[in-house]
C-alpha cells in the first residue's frame, strides 16, 4: 500500500495522496575522477553526525548536483538514497528507489554490492527503518507486549461492533512463524469482512465501516481512508497504526486486497482459527499457511527484510474493484452520509 502525504479531498474525510515514482537515472557517460571525488565527499559527509547542517559546502545534495547529469547512474543515486535515510526524508521516493537499486544490482550480478548498500542505509537511519509507511520505529525498538495488548483491545472494539476481523500479511506471518511480531515491521495488518454482490456495494460497505469506526467514539484520533487502495488506517494509543484491509467472499472464493484474488476457498478462511502473538490469541485464517504462500511465496518461512510485494500485479487483478473504489469519492450521496467528525489538519 502506498500512502505517505496527506491531502484533504472531500468534506470531512482524510485521504492519502501517493507521491510519484522515481527512477534510476540513465547514465550515458562514465564517472570522471572529479565526479568520483564528489561522491567520496558525500560518503564522508554522511559519516558525520549532522551533514548539511546549513553549510552549503557540507550539503551532500549540493555536491551531488555538481555531478554532470550524463554521469549520474547507480552510484550517484545510491548516494542520494543514503542521504534520504540519513535525514529521514522523502520516504516514499527512497522506498521505491531501494527496490529499483536492488533489481539493478541483481541483474548486473552485483548482489554483494546491494547487500553492502542495504546495510549502510540501515545504519544511517537507525534505529528507524524504512517501510511503505515511511521511516518508523520497528517493533524491535518498541514495547512489543504493550503493542500486542493495544491490538488486542482493537480487536475487542471491532468485534463488539459486529465486524468479522482477523490478522493477515506481516502480522499473520509474525504470528505463525515467530509467535510474535516481525522485528522490522511497524504496523498491524487486519482483514475486515465486507459484503456486497457488486464492486460498488462492496466499496460502499467498506466506506461505511470507516464511518462506523469514527461514529463509535472509541478512537482518540480520526480513522482515515486511503485514497487509492481499500485500506482503513486506525491510529492506536501506542502510536502504532493498524491497517484494515477489505476482504470478501464471492462464489465461495476469498478476495483480499492485495493478496488474495480467488485463489483460496471460503473454507480456507472459515471457520476462523487462532494464532498467538506474544501469548495473546488473535483470529486468523483457518489454514494460514495457504495465505502466507500467496503473500510471500513458498519461502515465507525464511526471513527476508528486503521482501517487496508485487503490487503492480495485484492492481491488475483488482482493477475493477480499485476503479470503483476511486470513483467512490465522486458519489455525493454516499459521502454526504459520512457524518463522523474528521478534523482537518
Amino acid at each position: 500500500m502506498q500512502a505517505v502525504s496527506l491531502t484533504f479531498q472531500k468534506p470531512g474525510v482524510f485521504l492519502f495522496q501517493p507521491t510519484s515514482k522515481r527512477y534510476i537515472p540513465r547514465q550515458s557517460a562514465p564517472l570522471s575522477d572529479a565526479s568520483w571525488d564528489l561522491l567520496h565527499q558525500v560518503d564522508a559527509l554522511l559519516a558525520d553526525a549532522d551533514p548539511g547542517a546549513g553549510v552549503p559546502e557540507r550539503d551532500p545534495r549540493r555536491l551531488l548536483n555538481k555531478v554532470p547529469k550524463a554521469q549520474r547512474g547507480i552510484d550517484w543515486i545510491e548516494r542520494e538514497v543514503k542521504f534520504y535515510h540519513k535525514k529521514r526524508i522523502k520516504a516514499q521516493r527512497a522506498f521505491v528507489l531501494v527496490a529499483k537499486i536492488r533489481s539493478h544490482r541483481e541483474k548486473a550480478g552485483e548482489v554483494t554490492k546491494f547487500d553492502q548498500f542495504f546495510d549502510e542505509i540501515g545504519s544511517l537511519c537507525a534505529p528507524y527503518v524504512l517501510t511503505l509507511h515511511g521511516f518508523g520505529l520497528p517493533f524491535q525498538q518498541r514495547d512489543a507486549d504493550a503493542i500486542a495488548s493495544d491490538i488486542e483491545r482493537l480487536f475487542d472494539r471491532l468485534q463488539s461492533m459486529g465486524l468479522c476481523v482477523f490478522i493477515n500479511a506481516g502480522t499473520l506471518l509474525g504470528a505463525v512463524r515467530e509467535g510474535g511480531f516481525l522485528a522490522h515491521d511497524d504496523d498491524a495488518d487486519i482483514c475486515v469482512r465486507i459484503h456486497g454482490d457488486t464492486d460498488r456495494e462492496l466499496v460502499k460497505n467498506f466506506i461505511q465501516v470507516a464511518d462506523q469506526l469514527n461514529r463509535s467514539g472509541q478512537f482518540s484520533q480520526p480513522v482515515m481512508l486511503s485514497r487509492r487502495t481499500p485500506v482503513i488506517k486506525v491510529k492506536l494509543d501506542s502510536g502504532v497504526t493498524a491497517d484494515l484491509f477489505a476482504f470478501w467472499i464471492r462464489g465461495g472464493k476469498a478476495y483480499l486486497w492485495a493478496h488474495v484474488f480467488g485463489e483460496l476457498d471460503e473454507n480456507d478462511i472459515f471457520p476462523l482459527g487462532k494464532e498467538r502473538i506474544l501469548g495473546k490469541e488473535f483470529p486468523a485464517p483457518r489454514v494460514p499457511e495457504k495465505m502466507l504462500v500467496l503473500n510471500y511465496g513458498t519461502s515465507w518461512r525464511i526471513p527476508d527484510t528486503q521482501f517487496r510485494f508485487p503490487y503492480d500485479t495485484a492492481k491488475r487483478k483488482f482493477a475493477a474493484f480499485l476503479t470503483e473504489y476511486k470513483r467512490a469519492r465522486y458519489w455525493p450521496d454516499e459521502w454526504s452520509k459520512l457524518k463522523s467528525t474528521f478534523v482537518k489538519k
